[in-house]
């Protein structure tokens, strides 16, 4: 198979929560990334969504200190394959968002809990920066 990806992809295991509607209802599904580029992302989960369904996803933001801000992604795309037990899909917005309380939206216990009124690392946006400029 030849390589589609037009940007390059970085391996990031992050818990993910996605939401999509199926069979007339709100769809939510735990995943975890195996990794993430500008314009794509790869989940893998053990339900499977179907290629065209829009998606929202949210996952919490690696921080490089212990007193760094806690983060979250947050994307919408559209899902274009699935394969085995992963889903690939096209990311067509991403924000960043604040987490407004002392403690990681996901994992209760996977980083230190600080206060929401901490400055933001210049990592977090490095990082994402280096994501899209490949």
């Amino acid at each position: 198979m030849s390589e589609r990806r037009l940007r390059t992809r970085f391996p990031m295991n992050l818990d993910a929560h996605i939401k999509c509607r199926g069979f007339n209802q709100l769809l939510q599904i735990t995943a975890q990334t195996v990794n993430i580029s500008s314009t794509g992302i790869l989940f893998s989960t053990k339900i499977l969504i179907p290629p065209d369904t829009e998606i929202e996803a949210k996952m919490d933001w690696p921080g490089d200190r212990p007193d760094s801000r806690l983060m979250f992604l947050e994307i919408r795309g559209r899902v274009i394959r699935n394969e085995g037990s992963t889903i690939a899909a096209v990311i067509t917005h991403h924000s960043f968002r604040a987490i407004e309380r002392s403690r990681p939206l996901f994992n209760e216990g996977a980083r230190r809990a600080v206060s929401p009124a901490m400055q933001i690392t210049s990592h977090k946006e490095h990082l994402w920066r280096a994501v899209c400029a490949r």
